[in-house]
């Protein structure tokens, strides 16, 4: 038999981790928000009848690559990938991301949710150099 109010505790729990997790992000220095920001991708694809799947990754590398769930890239129920995913860099948080790149699927694993995809494309079709994102911050050095 289960105690009662163990529900409620959970939830007022959980609660309390998740507005601390908010409250520590807001502390951390500006330089370590602005690196998360310049990091963070918006991924899309067209899905048909002008509408589109949209989620986020994270680039991880100066050559392009990037980490994302397996679900933003495609159906995770019938094990199908998009044809054609599109990358958009987020400038700033109250902006809408501007897409510009078009990526390729490097490696998935359906059962882990997980996708790697490296970006060799301009939006327009253009192929790109091998190391196009060097500008952006991805990591630090640890001493």
């Amino acid at each position: 038999m289960k105690p009662r109010g163990l529900g409620r505790i959970s939830l007022l729990c959980l609660l309390v981790l998740w507005i601390g997790g908010v409250a520590l992000a807001q502390t951390l220095p500006r330089d370590v928000r602005e690196r998360i920001i310049a990091a963070t991708v918006f991924i899309t694809y067209p899905t048909g009848n002008n509408s589109a799947s949209v989620g986020s990754g994270t680039l991880i590398s100066p050559q392009g690559f990037i980490l994302t769930n397996y679900h933003v890239i495609g159906d995770l129920e019938n094990r199908r990938i998009a044809p054609r995913l599109f990358v958009g860099t987020i400038r700033f948080v109250d902006q809408p991301p501007e897409v510009r790149f078009q990526a390729d699927v490097v490696a998935t694993d359906p059962n882990l949710d997980l996708a790697i995809l490296r970006i060799t494309r301009t939006s327009n079709g253009q192929p790109i150099g091998m190391s196009p994102f060097r500008r952006f911050p991805l990591a630090t050095p640890t001493s």
